[in-house]
C-alpha cells in the first residue's frame, strides 16, 4: 500500500482523504499532512493492516479514539460489586446460623468444667486493677470436664512464673532493651507447656530480652496497663508484638476477686465438705456468700476425686477455681 503525502496545505485543505487502488493491489491514499517534513509526493509505504488499524483508531474529527483506554471507574467497578456481595453473604450466613443453628459458638461443656491450680499461696497476685501470677512460683494447671458419672482431664501441665509474675522461666532484667509479646491465653501458652520457651532463644539472639506478656482471659485494655506496669519497673520495651483474637477487643480490665484469692490460698481438704447454713436469713446470707466463693469449689473438687483419683495424687496441696 502506497500513501502519497504532500506539504502543500492548499491542495488538501477542506478535502477528504483520497483512496485509489492501483493494479498491483496497493492503495494510494491522499492524507491531510501538514508540516511533516515529507517532500511533496514522497511515497509512504504502509501495509493494509496498518492502514485499517489507523482508520479504526481515528474518529470523525480526525482525533485518536479514547474508547480503548481503561478508566478509573472501569478498574474498580468489579471490586465495587464483589466487596458488598461478600459482606452481604457473611451477614446472611451469620443471621441464618443465629436463627437456625444456635449450637454454633455455644460450648455446652463450659458450665461443667473445673480449673485446678496447684502452687504456692494464692497462685495469682493483683497489681492494682490488673493481675499477674505470683512471682517465682511453680504452678500446676489442670482443666477437667465432669458429668454425672464420669470425669475427663483435658490437660495437665506445669510452668514457672518469673520475678514479674509472668509465664516465663527467665527473670526480667531492668534497663535492658526488650521485646514484649502481649496477648491472652494463647500467648501465655495455656493448655500445654508454654511455647514461649521455643521463641525466647530466637529473640535473645537478636539482641533483645524476650518478655512473655500473655495472661489468660485478658484483652487490649488490660495489656495497656500491663505495659505500664512493666515500664514502671524500669523495663525498656523497644519492640512490641500483639497476638489477639476478636474477643480481646471487648474484654474489660479485671483482677482476681479477694474471695477467689482466699479460696486458692487454702488447701482443699480431701474429706467430703458439708455445708450447714443457719436458719435465720440474716445470718445465712453472709455464710452463703462465703461458701459460694470458697467452699463450693472444694465440694466440686471432692466430688471429682471420688470419681477419678489418679490425676490428683497430691490432693492435700491443690487449689481449685471454677
Amino acid at each position: 500500500m502506497t500513501v502519497a503525502a504532500s506539504r502543500d496545505r492548499s491542495r488538501y485543505r477542506n478535502r477528504p482523504s483520497e483512496t485509489v487502488e492501483d493494479g498491483s493491489g496497493c492503495l494510494t491514499i491522499g492524507v491531510h499532512l501538514t508540516n511533516t517534513g515529507l517532500a511533496s509526493g514522497a511515497p509512504l509505504n504502509l501495509t493494509e493492516a496498518t492502514y485499517l488499524s489507523a482508520r479504526s483508531a481515528m474518529t470523525d474529527d480526525g482525533l485518536p479514539s479514547l474508547h480503548g483506554k481503561p478508566t478509573f471507574i472501569s478498574k474498580i467497578g468489579p471490586w465495587l460489586l464483589t466487596i458488598p456481595s461478600v459482606l452481604i453473604g457473611i451477614l446472611l450466613v451469620e443471621l441464618f446460623c443465629g436463627l437456625f443453628v444456635q449450637s454454633i459458638g455455644n460450648d455446652p461443656g463450659r458450665d461443667r468444667r473445673v480449673f485446678f491450680f496447684d502452687g504456692q499461696n494464692a497462685i495469682f497476685e493483683n497489681q492494682e486493677d490488673i493481675f499477674t501470677y505470683l512471682p517465682h512460683n511453680q504452678i500446676r494447671h489442670l482443666l477437667a470436664f465432669f458429668s454425672d458419672d464420669d470425669f475427663v482431664v483435658e490437660y495437665d501441665y506445669r510452668f514457672r512464673s518469673n520475678n514479674t509474675g509472668l509465664v516465663q522461666d527467665a527473670d526480667i532484667v531492668p534497663e535492658r532493651e526488650s521485646v514484649l509479646l502481649l496477648g491472652d491465653s494463647f500467648t501465655e501458652g495455656q493448655g500445654a507447656e508454654p511455647w514461649f520457651r521455643l521463641v525466647s532463644p530466637v529473640i535473645d539472639k537478636l539482641g533483645y530480652q524476650p518478655i512473655n506478656g500473655g495472661i489468660l482471659g485478658t484483652g487490649f485494655q488490660q495489656w495497656l496497663k500491663l505495659d505500664r506496669y512493666l515500664v514502671a519497673k524500669n523495663i525498656k520495651i523497644r519492640k512490641l508484638v500483639v497476638l489477639f483474637i476478636s474477643d480481646d477487643y471487648h474484654r474489660p480490665v479485671w483482677h482476681i476477686p479477694p474471695a477467689v484469692l482466699e479460696c486458692l490460698s487454702a488447701p482443699a481438704p480431701v474429706s467430703k465438705v458439708r455445708l450447714a447454713l443457719p436458719r435465720s436469713t440474716s445470718l445465712a446470707s453472709p455464710a452463703a456468700d462465703r461458701y459460694a466463693n470458697c467452699a463450693l469449689s472444694c465440694l466440686l473438687r471432692d466430688y471429682s476425686l471420688r470419681m477419678v483419683t489418679s490425676p490428683f495424687s497430691n490432693a492435700g496441696s491443690s487449689k481449685t477455681s471454677v
